[in-house]
């Protein structure tokens, strides 16, 4: 609930609504993604940070980004637990290891690229990749974690903005 700055839950068989407000008021959380574990990641937007709700306890825990206002708006949560989230304004790849709270960020190659969704992939041959859309720069970029490059793809239609990206 980006403006109610929540994270809420449905059960479609009783209908009923859970929902548990972010500690960081005016945060407005985008972007959601579950881990092994259960526990829901999310972006905030306004808070510049990479929320996670462990479901179980309704406790919350919050990672500052590094770079000042860089606009976090998807995540994706890796097979090892890594965090994986885009910076909009930062125009940047995150990677967030929860266990030390650690954050590394990536340089997106072209300039405003406004990076949005992200998926992760965990190739047998090139080990885990991080692909992620750039809307601004109509290009959809893939991050090999082996060696931190990036290489940017453009799609065949001129000025398409492609938004969001899932593997199958």
């Amino acid at each position: 609930e980006r403006d109610g700055n929540k994270i809420a839950r449905f059960d479609p068989q009783t209908e009923i609504w859970e929902e548990r407000v972010i500690p960081t008021p005016g945060s407005q959380p985008w972007g959601v993604a579950l881990d092994g574990n259960g526990n829901v990641w999310f972006a905030e937007i306004a808070a510049n940070k990479i929320g996670k709700l462990e479901v179980a306890s309704g406790l919350f825990s919050e990672y500052a980004i590094p770079t000042a206002n860089s606009q976090p708006w998807d995540v994706a949560v890796a097979d090892d637990q890594t965090v994986w989230f885009t910076e909009k304004a930062g125009n940047k790849i995150g990677k967030l290891v929860p266990a030390t709270g650690l954050i590394t960020e990536y340089s997106v190659p072209t300039l405003n690229a406004q990076p949005s969704g992200i998926a992760v992939f965990d190739d047998a041959v090139y080990g885990l990749m991080i692909w992620f859309t750039e809307p601004a720069a109509n290009k959809v970029g893939r991050l090999k974690t082996v060696n931190g490059q990036i290489l940017e793809f453009s799609p065949p239609t001129p000025s398409s903005a492609p938004q969001d990206v899932t593997l199958t």
